[in-house]
Formats: structure tokens, C-alpha cells, sequence
């Protein structure tokens, strides 16, 4: 039975196999669409996926950097107002106030507040919205009244409120400072 010999009566019994694995001509449209618009969706997702993970790993480094650079910034403008060397600049989060920046200064505490009231006041004037504070590293020479003064001046200016880590009671504080 060689293809040149081949009868009309014998072809239907050759291809016969051939047509049962084809998929039934009516079925074609539906199945093809469905598997294909599956593959798409499936494709569709991956790549959103993909492309949520890059956005969010790229505005994280964009925070990161703008992070750095406002601390820089913070930094050239702290040397510039504190006559005291400024040893650091970091950011820090804290369980109260959340992000800030810490500016360790060596010097005491009674110019060093002063001294940050004005930073305050620059760091304004140049739109840096992060809290920022000083850690003295020297001797503490004002007195708490004078101390909580100028610290009271500072977080008005940024317009923070002053907040304890713990539940205080404010009458027993008074009471005993009333015994004293």
C-alpha cells in the first residue's frame, strides 16, 4: 500500500487515527480561546506582579536616598549654627515619635539648646519636615526650669507634643512635689 497505489476506500481507514487526535471543529474556537486568554491572564499577572515588587523596591530606595540626603543637609547646617563640633547626624525611629533625627553635639546643654532653637528655625526655612533633636555630650549647666523652657521653645517650634512613654499621673507628680 504505497501512497501512489493508494484508493479512495482505502484512505479513510490511514487517516482515521490522524482525525481522532484533532480536537472536533466545533470545539476549536472555544478550548483555543479559553487555553490562550488563560496563558494571557496567567502572563498578565506574573508580569504585574513583577512590576509591583520593582515599584516598591524602587520608591524604598528613593526614600532611603532622600533620607540620606536630608540628613546631609541637616548635618552642613548643624556645623554652620553650633560653635560646638557636631560629631553625627542619624536618623532614628523612635516608639513615641517616630522618625527623627538625632544631632550629637559636644558640648553643654544650656548653648546647645539655644543653639538648636536655631537650627529649628533654619531647618523651616529650608522645608526639612523631620523632627530633629540634640543628644548633649557635655556637662548639663542650666537649671530644669531653664532647661524645660528652651526645650518647650523647641518642640513648639516643631510643633510637637510632648509625649511619656508610660501612663503618668499628673496630680501624684504634683502632690509630690507639693511635699517636698
Amino acid at each position: 500500500m504505497s501512497p501512489a497505489t493508494l484508493t479512495l476506500e482505502e484512505a479513510p481507514e490511514l487517516l482515521n487515527p490522524i482525525w481522532r487526535k484533532l480536537p472536533d471543529r466545533r470545539t476549536w474556537s472555544k478550548p483555543r480561546r479559553h487555553s490562550f486568554q488563560s496563558e494571557v491572564e496567567q502572563l498578565t499577572s506574573s508580569v504585574q506582579e513583577r512590576l509591583e515588587e520593582n515599584i516598591t523596591e524602587t520608591v524604598e530606595k528613593t526614600e532611603d536616598l532622600v533620607l540620606e540626603l536630608k540628613c546631609a543637609l541637616i548635618k552642613q547646617l548643624a556645623q554652620g549654627i553650633f560653635s560646638s563640633p557636631v560629631i553625627e547626624v542619624n536618623p532614628l525611629m523612635d516608639d513615641l515619635y517616630g522618625l527623627c533625627v538625632e544631632v550629637l553635639v559636644i558640648s553643654d546643654a544650656r548653648k546647645t539648646l539655644k543653639e538648636w532653637i536655631q537650627l529649628l528655625e533654619e531647618l523651616k526655612k529650608e522645608r526639612i519636615d523631620l523632627p530633629v533633636y540634640p543628644r548633649i555630650l557635655g556637662k548639663i549647666d542650666c537649671t530644669p526650669e531653664e532647661c524645660g523652657k528652651l526645650l518647650g521653645i523647641g518642640l513648639a517650634k516643631l510643633q510637637t507634643p510632648l509625649r511619656l512613654g508610660k501612663h503618668t499621673d499628673v496630680a501624684e507628680i504634683i502632690r509630690e512635689e507639693r511635699e517636698r
